[in-house]
Formats: C-alpha cells, structure tokens, sequence
C-alpha cells in the first residue's frame, strides 16, 4: 500500500481523561504516555475520528440498554 504523502493531518494533545480514573490516575498515565511516545502531541490523519469522547470500558452498552 503505497503512502499518500498529501494528506492532511492535525496536531492533537497525548492525554488519558478516562472517566472511570481519578484525576491522579489521568495524570499518571498521561505521563507514562507522553514519555513512551516522546513527545506532548502527535500528528495524525485529519480524517482519523476523534475517539476522547467515546464510551470507556467500564460503561457497558448492553447493561446500560437493559
């Protein structure tokens, strides 16, 4: 698959907001975050969705319809 160097891309912040952590718990893992990847941002695809606003692990769809 040949890499299509004209996409566009955006800048977005390296961060853990879980819902299901407290904000110590965030904190820590933004950290750890951060240093594996080395850097406070990373650059992705303009067209890659957002996923910060999805729904965490600890809320489960089916109990939550039930």
């Amino acid at each position: 698959m040949a890499e299509n160097s004209s996409r566009r891309t955006q800048r977005r912040p390296v961060r853990s907001e879980d819902p299901s952590l407290s904000p110590e718990a965030n904190e820590l893992l933004t950290h750890e975050l951060r240093e594996a990847i080395g850097s406070d941002e990373v650059e992705v695809p303009e067209d890659v969705p957002d996923r910060s606003e999805d729904a965490h692990a600890t809320r489960p769809r089916f109990v939550a319809t039930l």
